[in-house]
Protein backbone atom coordinates (compact mmCIF):
# COMPACT_ATOMS: atom_id res chain seq x y z
CA UNK A 1 0.00 0.00 0.00
CA UNK A 2 2.15 3.37 -0.96
CA UNK A 3 -0.60 5.65 -0.08
CA UNK A 4 -3.21 6.53 2.30
CA UNK A 5 -6.30 6.63 0.22
CA UNK A 6 -6.79 3.11 0.83
CA UNK A 7 -6.67 3.80 4.26
CA UNK A 8 -9.80 3.48 6.67
CA UNK A 9 -9.33 4.94 10.05
CA UNK A 10 -11.61 4.30 12.72
CA UNK A 11 -13.02 5.86 15.56
CA UNK A 12 -11.32 9.44 16.58
CA UNK A 13 -7.87 8.14 15.57
CA UNK A 14 -6.26 10.81 13.64
CA UNK A 15 -2.93 9.82 10.99
CA UNK A 16 -0.84 13.01 11.07
CA UNK A 17 2.67 13.91 9.23
CA UNK A 18 4.89 15.14 11.81
CA UNK A 19 6.63 19.01 10.33
CA UNK A 20 9.88 19.32 10.65
CA UNK A 21 11.79 20.31 13.80
CA UNK A 22 15.46 21.43 14.55
CA UNK A 23 17.26 19.66 17.12
CA UNK A 24 19.51 22.88 17.88
CA UNK A 25 18.79 25.06 20.95
CA UNK A 26 18.30 28.86 21.53
CA UNK A 27 21.85 28.49 22.87
CA UNK A 28 23.31 26.80 19.84
CA UNK A 29 23.48 23.58 20.92
CA UNK A 30 22.86 20.07 18.34
CA UNK A 31 20.68 17.73 20.28
CA UNK A 32 20.62 14.35 19.17
CA UNK A 33 17.43 12.93 18.05
CA UNK A 34 17.18 10.73 20.76
CA UNK A 35 17.14 13.44 23.08
CA UNK A 36 14.25 15.54 21.55
CA UNK A 37 11.35 12.68 23.27
CA UNK A 38 13.29 13.65 27.00
CA UNK A 39 13.28 17.19 26.96
CA UNK A 40 10.04 18.46 27.49
CA UNK A 41 9.60 21.46 25.72
CA UNK A 42 10.83 19.18 22.61
CA UNK A 43 8.12 16.30 23.17
CA UNK A 44 5.82 18.72 21.96
CA UNK A 45 5.31 17.90 18.15
CA UNK A 46 3.63 19.88 15.78
CA UNK A 47 2.14 17.57 13.05
CA UNK A 48 -0.43 18.07 9.88
CA UNK A 49 -3.37 15.82 10.15
CA UNK A 50 -3.50 13.48 7.05
CA UNK A 51 -6.86 11.60 7.91
CA UNK A 52 -9.22 11.34 10.63
CA UNK A 53 -11.55 8.31 11.61
CA UNK A 54 -15.72 8.89 11.50
CA UNK A 55 -15.61 9.58 15.64
CA UNK A 56 -16.06 8.10 18.60
CA UNK A 57 -19.30 6.81 19.95
CA UNK A 58 -20.65 8.86 22.78
CA UNK A 59 -22.52 7.35 25.70
CA UNK A 60 -26.08 8.06 23.93
CA UNK A 61 -24.89 5.75 21.14
CA UNK A 62 -24.25 8.62 18.76
CA UNK A 63 -20.98 9.08 16.73
CA UNK A 64 -19.03 12.08 18.10
CA UNK A 65 -17.38 13.60 14.87
CA UNK A 66 -13.13 14.71 15.48
CA UNK A 67 -13.07 18.49 15.75
CA UNK A 68 -10.05 18.37 13.81
CA UNK A 69 -9.87 17.77 9.78
CA UNK A 70 -7.61 17.05 7.16
CA UNK A 71 -4.99 19.50 6.77
CA UNK A 72 -5.24 21.40 10.28
CA UNK A 73 -2.30 21.67 12.66
CA UNK A 74 -2.27 20.04 15.74
CA UNK A 75 -0.07 19.87 18.46
CA UNK A 76 0.55 16.22 20.42
CA UNK A 77 3.10 15.15 23.10
CA UNK A 78 5.69 12.95 21.14
CA UNK A 79 4.97 9.89 23.68
CA UNK A 80 1.44 9.67 22.41
CA UNK A 81 2.05 8.88 18.61
CA UNK A 82 2.80 5.64 17.27
CA UNK A 83 4.96 6.03 14.43
CA UNK A 84 3.43 3.96 10.78
CA UNK A 85 5.51 3.78 7.58
CA UNK A 86 3.59 3.71 4.52
CA UNK A 87 5.41 2.98 1.30
CA UNK A 88 8.23 5.39 2.09
CA UNK A 89 6.63 7.78 3.50
CA UNK A 90 6.04 7.86 7.96
CA UNK A 91 3.11 8.82 9.39
CA UNK A 92 2.23 8.74 12.95
CA UNK A 93 -1.31 8.00 14.85
CA UNK A 94 -3.06 9.05 17.70
CA UNK A 95 -6.76 9.54 19.13
CA UNK A 96 -7.75 12.77 18.80
CA UNK A 97 -8.33 13.30 22.54
CA UNK A 98 -3.91 13.64 23.10
CA UNK A 99 -4.26 16.64 20.79
CA UNK A 100 -3.45 19.30 23.23
CA UNK A 101 -4.24 22.16 20.74
CA UNK A 102 -4.83 22.84 16.92
CA UNK A 103 -4.78 25.44 14.20
CA UNK A 104 -7.76 24.95 11.91
CA UNK A 105 -6.63 25.26 8.23
CA UNK A 106 -9.58 23.35 6.61
CA UNK A 107 -12.54 25.15 5.86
Amino acid sequence: MNSLANLNILFDRIIVKEVSTTNVTKGGLVLPESAKDSIPALALRECIVQLTGPGKIGPDGNRIPCSVKAGDIVYINACSLAKIDIGDTQYAMANEEHVIAFKKMSA
